[in-house]
């Protein structure tokens, strides 16, 4: 079967990249991608084309295909230009800027509307996306499909939460990680916020870039925390970054999924994630916090190495990778693929 992945771009850092990237890795079809922009060096060794710089090439990939899988705004709004061809979308997101304008529901409804199916990354995603589409029969067209992460790339260290939990009480560096695109939405400057309130053995380390990057950055020494704050910027060996933490906080102001949850699950850290829809999709009640609620942070930062009901790293593992290992989300896409081509 051939399929023809159409994106914005392959740079690292991105959800909808990674599951683009995961799907033709571990998948059995035959895939090509299709960018908007030029092709990706960072995933050189997947078959990319450019449609603006390569476009005979690329249209004649896609009319060769069985099956055209868009990713991503404004990836989405070529697919009545192939309206001969079938068409998957995947929702990657539970927000974007256009919702906050009533015109770019009935544009967007117009454009979703060329999709035999739409994939959501949660039942967040589905929500959200169905709450704002005009027209019942979207209904059907849903399906929820969990990203996935592939445990084994991630070195699982069964003795990094006792060696986390010694340093706590040796009044040690206690290290706080989180991995994001440097967005109003990944809400870094809260965290700041949060380390400004916890005693000063706790320092903390971002990775990824962005629009933001900068003024956090700014931030960061305006109040005081140069000295406890490192900025990594793009991670091509991410395993590697959550190795040298002992907490991962993620503290989104809204999140489709949360990938970089199950990566820190998948090496063995204990968790704290926003309580907001996507994310409490994905871990219990008890590693969430509210994303504007400092005190209540601090405190769970202060007691997850003294409070054994808080933290329950074996059986988190355990249901994480039960749910999202990276083998169980292709084989749902695979088998979707497959209806779709023949249906």
């Amino acid at each position: 079967m051939k399929i023809v992945h159409i994106i914005n771009n392959l740079e690292i850092g991105g959800g909808a990249q990674a599951l683009v990237k995961d799907i033709i890795k571990y998948g059995k079809y035959d895939h090509k991608v299709i960018t908007l922009e030029k092709p990706s060096l960072h995933f050189a060794e997947i078959e990319q084309l450019s449609l603006l710089r390569n476009p005979i090439k690329s249209i004649n990939h896609i009319f060769n295909s069985d099956l055209i899988h868009f990713h991503l705004f404004p990836s989405l709004y070529l697919a009545p230009i192939f309206f001969l061809k079938k068409k998957i979308f995947t929702e990657h997101n539970t927000f974007n800027r256009r919702r906050k304008y009533k015109i770019f529901k009935y544009i967007d409804s117009f454009f979703y509307s060329f999709f035999i199916k739409i994939f959501c990354i949660s039942d967040g995603t589905k929500k959200t996306l169905s709450d704002w589409l005009i027209g019942k029969y979207f209904t059907s067209k849903f399906e929820v499909i969990y990203n996935g992460v592939d445990f084994s790339a991630f070195k699982k260290n069964d003795n990094r939460f006792s060696n986390s939990r010694k340093k706590y009480h040796n009044n040690e560096n206690i290290v706080i990680g989180m991995v994001g695109s440097f967005t109003d939405q990944k809400n870094q400057k809260f965290l700041l916020e949060v380390l400004a309130d916890l005693p000063i053995n706790y320092s903390l380390r971002f990775a990824g870039s962005g629009k933001t990057f900068e003024s956090i950055q700014n931030y960061s020494n305006q109040i005081c925390l140069k000295d406890r704050v490192q900025f990594c910027g793009l991670i091509s060996d991410i395993p590697s970054f959550y190795d040298d933490l002992d907490i991962y906080v993620h503290a989104a102001h809204w999140e489709g999924f949360g990938l970089t949850i199950i990566e820190a699950i998948a090496s063995g850290l204990p968790v704290l994630a926003s309580n907001v829809s996507g994310l409490k999709e994905i871990i219990e009640p008890s590693y969430l916090f509210n994303n504007d609620d400092k005190s209540n942070l601090v405190k769970l930062i202060e007691n997850i190495f003294i409070d054994k009901k808080l933290i329950d790293l074996e059986n988190l593992y355990k249901n994480s990778k039960e749910a999202f290992d990276i083998t169980i989300m292709v084989k749902k896409y695979e088998s979707q693929y497959k209806l779709i081509k023949n249906g």
